[in-house]
């Protein structure tokens, strides 16, 4: 895995960025507009390889790190987004896990 695991990013599920630009362009009084979609935390690249691994069929799976602290150049180890606006609006993200 390039990186060593612990960069995190707001990973966020594609069907609810769907939703949440459905209802910034519904809500939203101007005709342009930015918004972050984001959750108010964010996950570890590691915790989602330990997932896949600990799913894995295959009995000798492991992870292996490679690439230090960025996994590539110009990669971004810590990634924040900022959705105050979209908040502001009335929308909170609910991830497709809290959803079930």
């Amino acid at each position: 895995m390039l990186g060593d695991g612990n960069q995190s990013k707001p990973y966020v599920y594609v069907a609810d960025c769907v939703d949440a630009l459905l209802f910034g362009f519904q809500h939203a009084a101007e005709p342009l507009n930015v918004y972050n979609v984001a959750p108010p935390d964010a996950t570890r690249v590691g915790s989602i390889a330990e997932l896949c691994v600990a799913c894995s069929p295959e009995p000798q799976a492991r992870l292996v790190y490679a690439g230090g602290e960025r996994g590539w150049p110009g990669d971004v180890p810590q990634s924040r987004l900022d959705a105050t606006r979209l908040a502001e609006l009335g929308y909170t993200l609910e991830t497709r896990a809290t959803k079930r």
